[in-house]
């Protein structure tokens, strides 16, 4: 069953799909992103209520982040 009130801004029609999903499964989906920018802060936020400033670095393959300072 469709949800009328879920309604997506996407100027640009890329998003192919939406759902809902629980806490747990959110959380589990977004650590298998393969991009930390977009999912380690948000499993940060979803899992701990942590909104920080984080910083990431791309070193050839790999990728780093800084502990996040907790803006308060």
């Amino acid at each position: 069953m469709s949800d009328p009130s879920f309604a997506i801004d996407d100027p640009d029609a890329s998003v192919m799909d939406a759902q809902w999903f629980s806490r747990a499964d959110a959380i589990r989906l977004l650590r298998q992103v393969p991009y930390p920018p977009i999912a380690v802060p948000a499993v940060g936020y979803m899992a701990d209520g942590v909104r920080a400033d984080w910083t990431f670095t791309l070193a050839g393959e790999s990728w780093a982040w800084d502990f996040p300072k907790v803006q308060g």
